[in-house]
């Protein structure tokens, strides 16, 4: 029964992984954002454009300017090394 019970929870963490390495990477950075406001319980992000870019696994210069097209969109707000999120 335990061992079942671990299969099916490595599966489901494993399956979460996978449906994230197909979204696409705007989509990716948005859940993130919102996964790190609800874990630092803060609407403020203290995040470098870097540092998101480092746990994305992708480039500062394409994060920065996908972060800039949230902010077009009214979704966050960026100020220097700080992200607001506006809505989620």
């Amino acid at each position: 029964f335990v061992g079942v019970n671990f299969i099916n929870l490595n599966f489901h963490v494993r399956g979460g992984h996978c449906a994230m390495a197909f979204m696409r990477l705007d989509e990716r950075l948005l859940r993130y954002l919102t996964d790190q406001v609800k874990l630092m319980g803060s609407m403020e992000l203290n995040h470098t454009h870097q540092q998101i870019a480092d746990d994305l696994h992708s480039s500062r210069v394409v994060i920065s300017r996908l972060l800039k097209q949230l902010e077009t969109k009214g979704i966050i707000e960026i100020r220097r090394n700080k992200i607001v999120m506006k809505q989620f």
